[in-house]
C-alpha cells in the first residue's frame, strides 16, 4: 500500500500572529508625530497602510469614502451589478475630490461571465485600480485573467488574490500581478479551514509570501506589493504584518461595526451562504459554504475614526523599535515566540 503522507517543512512549526511579538529595542523618537508611516501604491502616496475588506457587509460609497478621507485605501466589492458598481466608484471619486484626496480606490472583479465586461465597465468610468478576487488565486482561471486585463486595460493596476504561498506569488507576478493579497482562511468570519481542511497559519504564509516577493523583485526588477488579508484581530497584528515586510494590510474585521458599514450589524464572509443566495448568478450550483455571517455589536465610529485609532498603534510600534518609517521599522523589526514550536 502506497503511503502518501508528505509533510512540507516549511510549515511544520507555522506561526499565527497570536504566536509572535514585535522585541522593542532603544529609541530616541520622543513622540509618535516624528514617526511618517506613508507608503505608495501605484506610485499614489498611502498616509495609512490599512485597507477595508471588499466584502459586501463592509465595503460601499460611504464606507470606503470614510477610510480613503482618513488615509487608507477603500476597496468596494462586487457583488452588485456592473451599473451600481460604477456608480459606487464615481461617489467615492466625488467623495475624494470634494476632500482633495488622490489614494487609491479598488474596485473588484472576479473570473466569472461577466468579470470581463465589469472591468471594461469599471476602466471606462475612470477605474484603474483593480483586485480580481477569489478563493483560490494560484489557478489558470487567475492566469488568464490577469493576462486578459493586461492585454486590454493598458493603465491598469491589478491585485490578485488570494494565495498562501511563496510560490504563489511568484506565479501571479510572473502572469503580471502588480499586487498580491496574501492569506487563506484567516479571516474571522472564514471557515475554509474547517470544510476543507486547507489553511496557512497567517504570520507564516506571509513570512513565506515576504521571501518570494524579495526574491521576485531582486531577479526580475519589478515591484511586488503585498498585502496581508484575514486574521486581524486587533491593531498589533497589524503592526506585525508591517513590520515582517508587508506593504499593506485588509481587514474587515475592524470595521465591521462602524457606523457607515453597510452590514448595520451583520458581518459576512464573501463565501457565506447569505452572500452566495444573494448575488450568485449561477442559481443551480451553489458550493458548500466556506464563509459564515455573524452578529457585531455597533463600535459607534466611524470607518475613519477606526483608520485614525490603526494610524496611532502603527506609529508607537515604530517608536518601540526607534523607526521614523515604515522602511526603517521593517529593517528594524525582529520577532520572538510565545511558544517553543520546536
Amino acid at each position: 500500500m502506497t503511503n502518501n503522507f508528505k509533510l512540507d517543512d516549511r510549515y511544520t512549526n507555522a506561526l499565527s500572529y497570536d504566536d509572535v511579538f514585535i522585541i522593542p529595542k532603544y529609541s530616541d523618537i520622543s513622540s509618535r508625530k516624528e514617526v511618517d508611516i506613508s507608503t505608495k501604491i501605484n506610485n499614489k502616496i498611502i498616509k495609512v497602510p490599512i485597507m477595508n475588506a471588499n466584502m459586501e457587509s463592509i465595503a460601499d460609497e460611504y464606507s470606503c469614502s470614510e477610510v480613503r478621507n482618513a488615509g487608507g485605501v477603500a476597496a468596494l466589492h462586487r457583488f452588485q451589478d456592473i451599473g451600481s458598481a460604477c456608480r459606487e466608484y464615481l461617489l467615492v471619486v466625488i467623495q475624494g475630490i470634494n476632500k482633495n484626496v488622490e489614494s487609491p480606490i479598488f474596485v473588484s472583479i472576479g473570473v466569472n461571465r461577466d468579470s470581463k465586461e465589469r472591468a471594461q465597465e469599471l476602466y471606462n468610468v475612470g477605474a484603474r485600480e483593480f483586485i480580481i478576487d477569489i478563493a483560490h488565486g494560484d489557478s489558470y482561471q487567475m492566469k488568464q485573467m490577469i493576462q486578459w486585463m493586461k492585454a486590454n486595460l493598458s493603465e491598469c493596476f491589478v491585485m490578485a488574490g488570494n494565495v498562501g504561498t511563496g510560490e504563489a506569488v511568484r506565479h501571479l507576478g510572473l502572469w503580471g500581478a502588480d499586487a498580491i493579497k496574501c492569506g487563506i482562511a484567516g479571516g474571522a468570519v472564514c471557515v475554509t479551514k474547517n470544510v476543507t481542511g486547507v489553511v496557512v497559519p497567517m504570520f507564516s504564509c506571509l513570512q513565506d509570501c515576504v521571501i518570494a516577493k524579495n526574491d521576485f523583485e531582486q531577479k526580475f526588477g519589478r515591484e511586488l506589493i503585498i498585502c496581508a488579508d484575514g486574521g486581524v484581530r486587533e491593531i498589533g497584528d497589524i503592526a506585525k504584518a508591517v513590520g515582517l515586510g508587508c506593504n499593506i494590510v485588509m481587514s474587515g474585521k475592524m470595521f465591521a461595526g462602524c457606523i457607515e458599514a453597510p452590514g448595520k450589524g451583520r458581518y459576512s464572509g464573501s463565501a457565506s451562504s447569505d452572500v452566495q443566495t444573494m448575488y450568485r448568478t449561477d442559481k443551480e450550483y451553489v458550493p458548500t459554504p466556506e464563509g459564515k455571517s455573524i452578529v457585531v455589536d455597533s463600535t459607534g465610529e466611524s470607518a475613519g475614526q477606526v483608520v485614525e485609532h490603526i494610524a496611532g498603534g502603527i506609529r508607537s510600534s515604530c517608536s518601540y523599535v526607534g523607526a521614523r518609517n515604515i522602511k526603517e521599522f521593517q529593517e528594524k523589526c525582529t520577532f520572538g515566540t510565545r511558544h517553543n514550536k520546536t
